[in-house]
């Protein structure tokens, strides 16, 4: 009698059987698509990043109002109120940038709208560029393992990303 057969049978019914004991699948809110940021949008003391719509953007705030950033070091993003962490969200929605760093809206200009918030729980930030001093200029920064959290603890792995803000420290006005 040829083995083979018997063989498949039992692993065809150890196959069959965890099949059935399978947790049924849960279906998770829709993550959003990152893999569109590559817009930097200037302006302030932070990086921000969207998509070329402008329906999902990603905003990071250093702490201590990032005066004292050194180029180098690595900062902890994180939603717990440290010092020297950075705070931030990924945000859903349209016009996200309408009007960004623009201190007069002018009638019939389009204003952001923000469907979800996903707030960063995690990940570093290394500035590699800054301008001297609190003088306004070229700023870079490699974020990475960046992690989201929806408002119901859903969380998402966003990855590594290098961003720029070439206007650090200028504001509108």
């Amino acid at each position: 009698m040829n083995p083979h057969p018997l063989l498949l049978a039992a692993v065809l019914a150890v196959a069959l059987a965890a099949c059935d004991a399978a947790p049924a699948a849960t279906s998770l809110p829709d993550a959003p698509d990152v893999s569109g940021l590559v817009v930097e949008w200037g302006c302030g003391r932070g990086l921000w990043l969207g998509n070329e719509a402008g329906t999902v953007a990603l905003r990071l705030q250093p702490g201590e109002d990032g005066r004292n950033l050194a180029v180098g070091s690595t900062y902890p993003v994180a939603a717990t109120g440290e010092e020297t962490a950075w705070s931030g969200a990924l945000l859903t929605g349209r016009d996200l940038y309408a009007n960004w760093c623009d201190d007069v809206i002018e009638e019939n200009e389009p204003e952001p709208v923000v469907d979800e918030e996903w707030r960063l729980v995690a990940g570093t930030v290394e500035p590699v560029a800054l301008p001297p001093g609190v003088e306004c200029g070229q700023a870079e920064a490699w974020v990475r393992e960046l992690v989201v959290e929806s408002a119901d603890g859903v969380r998402v792995e966003i990855g590594d990303l290098l961003v720029g803000n070439d206007t650090w420290g200028c504001f509108a006005g």
